[in-house]
């Protein structure tokens, strides 16, 4: 399996020192107590994993009394294939930040990589971070995390999945991702699509069978035709690197040219964060079918731009996306069996399944009713503000890494 969301963006916010209580007698160093911190994983490349490993070391860089220490596993010698020097410049940064190996001997060893690295530090507890969007998860994974002082998972559907494998509930702990609201808000400017289309769909990701972008082709051709006043943009990620090979791209290009087919731009360009956020801000609502999710970035920035979002009922979305910021998808569980991209799993693994015909009774009812959209999204964005920064997501990590030095 391959995990990857191809783009990279920064959040910059900052912590309020946590002081000791103040006694009777004067404090002679009211300084946070020291925290030593390695995190390890994705950090030179254009994924999802290099996107959470980043946003959440920026966020703890800040905070007084912690070390931390970021470890890659990889250089930046494949991006050279990258097509916009811009995005490989923002990469650059990292690495006068990042070490290929740590001679430090930390509290604590936050991982977060794939494949997961069960090799144990040498000192100090270990926390694993690891999604997971196929059901049961690996048998070999269970023996491995008890060796594990905690295991961190972005959403409570992940969790689910890990507790019925057989991982103590108690070793299990949701700290979610967020978004960079300074990047990703409503008063960016749009993407100049070219389009004269009034009413504009979108899908952000890589088209890759776990994401749907195969249903919602058939829905959208099923639903529309050329005469209706609305687009579908493809925004590809991870078409030459992290999804080679496994993309719908053909398919999306063939549908463009049919005649009477509804109008659809596909875009695969590699692009910087601010070029993303300014596509959801040319568009007007996010579609996400998916049949797996750890997370759902793409649906938690779309909905900070201002967008609402129609997506599958179910998976790991459900802790954010409510009828008050989109709509959603009924689905069914559907086996994929108890073997998995070379793994054994503890139990049958499933992917879910959406219902294609509420997807195009949906999509229908949401081109004709453009205001309610409007108003939806600018609700979501609100509440991505209020509840889903990177900022607050540190906070939870930071309160937990406390916890576990203790």
């Amino acid at each position: 399996m391959k995990i990857a969301f191809i783009y990279f963006h920064y959040c910059l916010f900052f912590f309020t020192p946590i002081l000791s209580a103040q006694n009777s007698t004067p404090a002679i160093n009211q300084e946070p107590a020291p925290l030593s911190i390695v995190w390890e994983g994705s950090f030179l490349d254009l994924g999802s994993l290099s996107l959470v490993n980043q946003s959440f070391s920026k966020q703890l860089m800040q905070v007084p009394g912690v070390k931390l220490t970021c470890v890659s596993n990889r250089n930046l010698s494949s991006l050279q294939t990258l097509a916009d020097p811009r995005v490989i410049d923002e990469l650059k940064n990292w690495v006068h930040i990042v070490k290929i190996e740590s001679t430090q001997e930390a509290q604590i060893t936050v991982r977060h990589s794939w494949p997961p690295n069960w090799q144990a530090p040498k000192k100090g507890k270990w926390v694993l971070m690891q999604p997971w969007e196929y059901g049961y998860i690996p048998l070999e994974w269970i023996e491995n995390i008890k060796k594990v002082d905690e295991v961190w998972v972005p959403t409570h559907f992940v969790k689910r999945e890990f507790v019925e494998s057989g991982v103590p509930e108690s070793k299990v702990v949701v700290i979610p991702n967020g978004v960079d609201c300074l990047t990703f808000n409503p008063q960016i400017e749009p993407f100049p699509l070219k389009t004269n289309k009034k009413f504009k769909f979108l899908f952000l990701g890589g088209t890759i069978y776990r994401k749907g972008p195969d249903l919602l082709l058939t829905s959208y051709l099923k639903t529309f035709t050329n005469f209706d006043d609305v687009c579908l943009v493809v925004k590809d990620v991870g078409v030459k690197e992290a999804y080679a090979g496994q993309t719908y791209e053909k398919m999306f290009k063939e549908f463009q040219d049919k005649p009477n087919a509804p109008e659809i731009i596909y875009l695969d360009e590699n692009l910087t964060a601010n070029q993303i956020a300014s596509i959801y801000k040319a568009c007007d609502c996010l579609v996400h079918p998916y049949r797996g999710e750890g997370f759902g970035l793409p649906v938690l920035e779309a909905m900070a731009c201002g967008l609402p979002v129609l997506v599958t009922k179910g998976g790991a979305t459900d802790d954010f996306v409510t009828n008050a910021y989109g709509w959603l998808i009924p689905s069914l569980k559907k086996s994929i069996g108890l073997h998995f991209s070379g793994y054994t799993l503890a139990g049958e693994g499933w992917l879910m399944e959406p219902d294609i015909e509420a997807l195009s009774m949906q999509m229908r009812w949401i081109a004709n009713h453009p205001f309610i959209a409007k108003s939806k999204g600018a609700a979501a964005s609100q509440y991505v503000k209020e509840h889903w920064t990177w900022q607050k997501a540190a906070e939870q990590a930071l309160n937990r890494l406390k916890l576990i030095a203790n």
